[in-house]
């Protein structure tokens, strides 16, 4: 197995962590502004995510359900 194998299996295991945190998340609710995440994006190419939230508080929400997940 070629190690770019095994980097593309990583990246398509994290892309259905992904699907599935975003279902999570999509739940959290901010009790000021309702749904609490904004946008999650996931960068395929560079493995990393992208998240918006509505405010501060809301952040910290999304981050103790990211914690939990």
């Amino acid at each position: 197995m070629k190690e770019t194998d095994v980097k593309d299996a990583v990246i398509d295991h994290v892309q259905q962590i992904y699907e599935q945190a975003k279902v999570e998340l999509s739940k959290v609710q901010c009790p000021e502004h309702g749904k609490a995440l904004q946008k999650l994006d996931f960068d395929r190419a560079n493995g990393r995510f992208a998240i918006e939230t509505c405010c501060d508080h809301g952040e910290t929400l999304v981050n103790e359900a990211i914690a939990k997940l």
